[in-house]
């Protein structure tokens, strides 16, 4: 059985970058909105950039 990589919306790594911005650690927002902690650094720039849909 093959595991689907989770879609996630631009609200949510919004909301996960807001919180990172409002002094939260990475590994607090990465257990708050259950992803990777390494997520939080790819999403900064992805949406900074505009290529977050």
């Amino acid at each position: 059985m093959s595991l689907s990589r989770r879609q996630l919306s631009r609200e949510f790594k919004l909301a996960a970058l807001q919180r990172l911005e409002r002094g939260s650690s990475v590994g607090e927002v990465a257990r708050a909105f259950e992803i990777n902690p390494k997520m939080n650094i790819t999403l900064a720039p992805a949406l900074q950039s505009g290529a977050c849909k």
